[in-house]
């Protein structure tokens, strides 16, 4: 089976590491392994990463087009596609990111299996940061998870979270 990961970077943080970590033991287990970011060739990345290409991951990194922080790429834009053609599933890390969308939007688009694995972004706690922004483009977010043949939830309470977030369009337009 060949797995694409997608994720905006993989320098810091959780979801950086759990990425690299599924990716190694998915490689591990027979898997045809990719994992794409956004980051130049000289960006820093975690152990994690490391230990995953060392196992055999292929790691894709696309150059950013503006700051690094926005993770949009030109590149990505024209390489993810290819990428995807040759992927039967298609995992997205995060929500609210250009790698994310483009990513799900491309797997729909070519009839992929879509996983997509919030970790914790769509949290009452993470909604509240930057607030206007995620009401402003939450729909498009709220559209790839219901499409999404799986979703993958980290916890019970983030289970409760991702479900809340997807059907809280619903309830606002039967209020409307």
């Amino acid at each position: 089976m060949t797995i694409l990961h997608i994720t905006a970077g993989l320098s810091f943080g959780g979801v950086a590491e759990v990425a690299a970590r599924l990716a190694l033991y998915q490689q591990r287990q027979g898997g045809n392994v990719t994992l794409a970011t956004v980051a130049d060739a000289t960006a820093k990345q975690l152990n994690a990463v490391d230990d995953a290409v060392n196992a055999g991951v292929k790691l894709v990194r696309f150059a950013p087009s503006v700051c690094s922080s926005l993770y949009f790429s030109r590149e990505m834009l024209a390489g993810l596609p290819r990428l995807i053609q040759d992927a039967d599933v298609v995992h997205v890390h995060s929500n609210w990111t250009f790698p994310v969308w483009w990513g799900c939007w491309t797997a729909l688009k070519h009839k992929k299996k879509l996983i997509m694995t919030p970790h914790g972004c769509l949290s009452p706690e993470r909604l509240n940061h930057s607030s206007w922004k995620k009401k402003l483009v939450g729909a498009l977010d709220r559209h790839y998870l219901r499409r999404a043949t799986g979703i993958h939830a980290t916890c019970e309470t983030e289970a409760c979270s991702i479900k809340f977030f997807i059907e809280q369009a619903s309830v606002s337009q039967r209020l409307s």
